[in-house]
This record gives C-alpha cells, structure tokens and sequence, in this order.
C-alpha cells in the first residue's frame, strides 16, 4: 500500500499535477518489479531508459517508472535510447518490454545484452500478491 500511495504521487508530480492513472501506476510497480528480478537472476549494468525496442513499440520510459525501478534497484544507471547494441561490449544491458495482461497476471519481456558476446529475451509472468507484483513462472 506505501509502495502504490508513493508510486502515485510521483506520477502526479511528474505529470504536473495532473491525476495519474492506475494503469500508469500499475506500470511503474509491474517494471520495477521485473527489473528487481531481472537483477537477482542476471544481473546487470545498464536500463534502457525507454521500453525495449526487440519487444514492439519502443517509448520512453515515464518518470513514474524510471522513479519506480530506482527505488526498486540501487545504483540504476541508464542508456539513452535508441541503442543499437553496439559500444558496450563489456557491460551488460537490461532492456524492458511493454508491460501486457495476461488474466491477472501481467507479462514483461525482458532483454539482456553484452555487446555482440551473448544476449537472451525471455518473458516474466508477474502476480500482485500482498507484498506487490512478484514471479509467477517464467516462460
């Protein structure tokens, strides 16, 4: 509850005062989520600051998810868009797909580059639970 009242009001502020939506919301806390994730399972050194342009649509990401992920992952460094995966050989890059529903649930594509020596894509199932959106299975 602390976690969606905060997420809401930085949304507000970042939209100038204007009320956020929940599905804005529930953006934020679903990226932020499958980042912290993509952490503990991976790892990595770079966020694409816009989502992944491999899972459809690019976009930039809002300041309610960028907010989101930086409180939800220390030391968030990000890679300005767009990329084309080439310069960074030696550091390895997250990149977020368009959060989608999938019953209750919500899936989020999830990118990972280092340079041209490895790469993987795969897909989260998140679930809101009561301590916040969390892996269901992964596929």
């Amino acid at each position: 509850m602390v976690i969606r009242l905060t997420l809401l009001l930085l949304v507000l502020a970042s939209s100038g005062g204007c009320l956020a939506s929940s599905e804005e919301v529930e953006s934020a806390e679903v990226l932020a989520a499958a980042a912290g994730l993509a952490q503990t399972i991976h790892g990595y050194d770079v966020i694409l600051d816009h989502t992944d342009p491999t899972s459809g649509p690019s976009r930039p990401l809002t300041p309610a998810e960028r907010s989101a992920i930086e409180t939800e992952v220390s030391g968030v460094e990000w890679l300005p868009g767009p990329w084309d995966g080439l310069g960074l050989d030696q550091r390895a890059v997250l990149g977020l797909g368009e959060p989608t529903v999938d019953g209750e649930g919500r899936l989020v594509t999830i990118s990972l580059w280092c340079g041209d020596g490895c790469g993987e894509h795969y897909t989260l199932r998140l679930i809101e639970g009561d301590d916040g959106w969390g892996l269901l299975a992964d596929s």
